[in-house]
């Protein structure tokens, strides 16, 4: 069964490729297909790590899944993204502007894309919390 490989840049704690640079170009020592992969590793990194570090979590879903759902790649790789961003906001606490990134949205459409999903921006700790703030609108 052969599988495909996602990669999800989360910016977080880690530069990914390991390196501090962010002019582009591989680590040496690799040739053939594990330069290919490494320099296309590399190239995600510096676009994620350029205004602040970065980790790559990286996991296998088969090319049946993918087929299944009629999903490309790309498409598997933006569906893992916004489904960490959703669930680093909904559960962690993580502001909106990072799972916006993480996400690769802008904050407006990931706004849109949580109100898709079921979770609401507001966040209050009792309703007359939430009828004072309606009060003062």
């Amino acid at each position: 069964m052969k599988k495909a490989c996602v990669c999800i840049a989360i910016v977080m704690a880690l530069v990914l490729c390991g390196c501090t640079s962010t002019q582009g170009g591989t680590q040496g020592g690799s040739s053939g297909a594990e330069t290919s992969t490494a320099a296309t590793r590399h190239e995600i990194a510096h676009r994620y790590a350029s205004a602040s570090e970065a980790c790559e979590i990286a996991f296998e879903i088969p090319d049946e899944v993918l087929y299944d759902n009629k999903m490309s790649r790309r498409d598997a790789l933006d569906f893992a993204r916004r489904a960490t961003a959703l669930q680093f906001y909904a559960t962690k606490g993580v502001s909106l502007g990072y799972c916006a990134q993480i996400a690769g949205m802008d904050k407006e459409d990931f706004i849109y894309f949580l109100g898709q999903n079921g979770v609401s921006i507001f966040h209050f700790d009792d309703e007359a919390e939430f009828v004072e703030e309606m009060s003062n609108a």
